[in-house]
């Protein structure tokens, strides 16, 4: 039997910038205004901004020293919500959501946004979980050899918040990369900054460079990009930080740079993506390359490391052939509203919150007093 509204207790490590983060924050906001409850346990962090109204956030910074204490907190919180299913995203909050439901008797999905042997490297997280979502067919198909979860796996992939087309108005030569500003990023716009940009600016002397985002490396990403403007005597490069909502900046461009959530959510505007980063040159997204890079969660595993030559070749390419790629884009994007809304992304989450809890019906008639109530009173829960 379909249960028509539920309480979802979803589960992250981190809340700031990311794909898993942005994903678990939309997610969040549609449960909640298809009418299910909503209890969420993450970090602190910038996402907190954006959930709806009527979101139970609380903020938890989980550690593994701190398990023990974390598992006794999410089972008050199960308990006194009368949780239904419990959805964990990242390595150490699959973790804790498997012995928490366990202890509860609550059944546990999580999602793998990244590498299962890291996600699900523990042997009680593979063991304890109902079912694993994979955003990746590949990643899927691996972990599937790897361990026995095969009976367990299904794909349903990320979902892209879908923003107004309208007002969309690109500068011709203005170039826009979003990422947390780590050393893999780094070293690729590094890499951009020094080896290609010098050659695209002599050729486009009009071109820019928009860099949206913050991390660790920030600082140095700023003097790197100063000094490339002091060297071509104008404010080619522009670290901009960390920007909400992206969108906005993406309509500004006339390319959008980025894998994963990056190209989705230019590519559901309309806005030419280039499938890059500091692993994989994937190209010019068109239609052709949808549907395969679709089931990799948006990254062209098969593509080669970016040369000087494949990058500049690209950029020709788009900028001497545009309105092609413009085309291409608009085909994209109707594919993307049509597949890929978070809408409707959550409906297949909704169907399979379902079918975990069909299972069996009588896990939630299980008596809620497994702990005295001195022993939860014991550990206060405070929503922010």
């Amino acid at each position: 039997m379909r249960i028509l509204f539920m309480t979802i207790l979803l589960l992250i490590k981190r809340f700031d910038v990311g794909g898993a983060e942005n994903h678990v924050c939309d997610l969040a906001n549609s449960l909640i205004q298809k009418g299910h409850n909503v209890i969420l346990v993450a970090g602190k962090g910038r996402q907190a901004k954006k959930l709806l109204p009527g979101i139970k956030y609380f903020p938890v910074e989980l550690k593994d020293m701190l398990i023990p204490f974390h598992i006794f907190m999410l089972a008050r919180l199960i308990f006194k919500h009368k949780v239904n299913i419990i959805h964990a995203h990242q390595r150490l909050a699959i973790l804790n959501a498997c012995l928490a439901g366990f202890l509860t008797r609550r059944k546990v999905i999580a999602t793998v946004h990244g590498r299962s042997q890291y996600d699900l490297r523990h042997f009680i997280s593979r063991q304890l979980l109902s079912k694993v979502i994979f955003v990746s067919k590949k990643v899927l198909k691996a972990s599937n050899q790897r361990y026995s979860i095969a009976n367990k796996s299904v794909l349903i992939h990320n979902g892209v918040k879908l923003h107004s087309a309208e007002n969309i108005s690109p500068a011709p030569f203005r170039l826009c990369y979003t990422s947390k500003i780590n050393k893999p990023h780094f070293r690729f716009l590094e890499f951009m900054i020094e080896k290609v940009l010098p050659q695209l600016k002599q050729k486009y002397p009009l071109l820019e460079l928009w860099i949206l985002g913050d991390g660790k490396r920030i600082e140095e990403l700023k003097l790197l990009a100063d000094k490339f403007n002091n060297t071509v005597s104008s404010n080619c490069c522009n670290v901009l930080g960390y920007k909400n909502p992206v969108v906005s900046y993406y309509k500004g461009a006339s390319l959008v740079l980025g894998v994963g959530r990056v190209a989705m959510e230019a590519s559901s505007i309309g806005v030419p993506v280039l499938s890059v980063n500091s692993k994989r040159m994937g190209g010019l997204l068109d239609e052709s390359k949808y549907e395969r890079i679709k089931d990799t969660n948006f990254i062209d595993t098969n593509a080669l490391v970016p040369s000087i030559e494949s990058v500049m070749a690209t950029f020709e390419e788009f900028f001497e052939n545009r309105q092609k790629w413009e085309k291409e884009a608009e085909i994209v994007k109707s594919k993307i509203q049509k597949e890929l809304s978070i809408e409707q992304i959550a409906e297949k989450i909704i169907s399979l919150y379902n079918e975990v809890a069909e299972t069996d019906n009588s896990y939630y008639a299980l008596p809620e007093k497994v702990f005295t109530e001195k022993q939860l009173n014991e550990t206060p829960v405070k929503s922010n």
